[in-house]
């Protein structure tokens, strides 16, 4: 019997469904075929070949986009496979979320997905029970057929019910990554589709662009120009900075002044590595008035997250604007004590750090964005051993650690 095999960790649910299907032993040639390809010859396996493979298919089967089951379940019948669909859907471990075969109905729609896409649409979309449909609609996002894109993001508009939120995002990424190897003017087509029709859930994509994708193209189109603060742009200004982010930056620059860096610069930090020492290079680079304009463009967003503003100062080498960015973190100890004092601490004098902290005031706006910490006993004790730790007086200490308190 196939089923049994198929629910290893579920032998009730793996028996009941063996027996509903009807499904004999297998044939003697095929007892023989699969014999012979027990005893061909082969390389032994070293512990490094057994961890590798293991370690692929458990990433495989976690993420989802592979079928583990596609080499047992090419030897099957489509009405073995229809068969199958229909008496796991009665059987608990498969149907509900802790069952151990929770996720073999939608590996085996899978299967059909590959082998007769029309049919097993039919099938799912004649299914009388709502629930069954959405615990499926993830494996047919996850597994649908790379070269039915098409198909996939016209599934995805007829049925939005089933993906909220962004979850159906594998159909709209796969679609993305065909219409970039075809042209700009299609992916600012698909970008304008998307938004208009939110297929994304707002948020971000992972497109695979081609080697020599021209983006200055797509973002001279008039879709782009549509797009507004829409997750999606972002998502295309972050392919391209990845890629060559001085030419972004130059562009960005000369198209749109010196407010538009601010999205590059927050992913710049958001990146690691060397980007925020790339961006600090840039900014310093600036011309004056180019420079003023981005930190007037920036200065409010940062003051409320104060880990961009320690990833940017620690790449700083002005002392002009390692102090300014220094002031915005003195604000930002209203907010966060902990992450804006490092920021301070890059001020080279004492003295002026300690002005810092005795001249900032609170910025509401900043301070009463979402996740506002509270100033409690670690903040104070770490605001005392700094200061302490600056060879700061006693009662001195005791006068700035009383302006942040609430």
């Amino acid at each position: 019997m196939k089923w049994p095999w198929l629910l290893a960790g579920s032998v009730v649910a793996g028996i009941a469904i063996g027996w509903s299907t009807g499904h004999g032993p297998p044939s003697p040639a095929g007892t023989s075929a699969q014999k012979s390809a027990r005893d061909a010859p082969h390389q032994p396996w070293t512990k490094e070949d057994f961890l590798k493979s293991a370690n692929k298919q458990a990433s495989a089967a976690l993420e989802g986009t592979t079928n583990p089951y596609r080499e047992f379940l090419a030897t099957w019948t489509t009405e073995e496979i229809r068969a199958a669909l229909d008496t796991s859907l009665t059987q608990p471990d498969c149907v509900l979320p802790s069952g151990s075969s929770s996720a073999l109905p939608g590996r085996i729609l899978g299967e059909w997905l590959h082998r007769d896409l029309k049919s097993a649409l039919a099938w799912f979309d004649a299914l009388a029970s709502t629930t069954a449909k959405q615990r499926l609609a993830p494996a047919l996002c996850q597994q649908w057929p790379d070269d039915k894109t098409a198909e996939g993001l016209a599934f995805l508009q007829a049925h939005r019910d089933l993906y909220r939120a962004g979850t159906g995002l594998a159909f709209v990424e796969k679609s993305f990554d065909q219409a970039a190897a075809t042209s700009p003017a299609d992916v600012a087509q698909l970008l304008l589709l998307c938004h208009q029709e939110q297929l994304h859930g707002g948020r971000n994509v992972s497109i695979e662009f081609p080697k020599r994708f021209d983006f200055t193209l797509l973002l001279a189109t008039d879709e782009w120009q549509q797009l507004g603060d829409d997750p999606l742009a972002n998502s295309v200004i972050s392919a391209w900075q990845a890629r060559d982010p001085d030419l972004a930056f130059d562009w960005m620059l000369g198209q749109h002044g010196a407010k538009s860096l601010v999205q590059l610069a927050d992913n710049a930090i958001a990146s690691g590595g060397d980007g925020p020492k790339w961006l600090a290079e840039k900014i310093e680079d600036l011309p004056d008035t180019d420079q003023r304009a981005f930190l007037d463009a920036a200065r409010q967003d940062w003051i409320g997250t104060p880990s961009r503003l320690a990833a940017l100062s620690l790449g700083l080498h002005d002392p002009l604007l390692l102090d300014e960015i220094a002031s915005w973190a003195a604000q930002s100890m209203f907010r966060d004590i902990e992450g804006a004092l490092p920021v301070i601490e890059q001020i080279p004098g004492i003295e002026r750090r300690i002005e810092l902290l005795e001249s900032a005031e609170p910025d509401e706006a900043a301070i009463r964005t979402p996740g506002l910490r509270s100033f409690d006993a670690y903040d104070e004790a770490l605001l005392r051993k700094t200061l302490a730790s600056w060879d700061v007086a006693e009662p001195h200490i005791e006068a700035i650690i009383s302006r942040y308190r609430p």
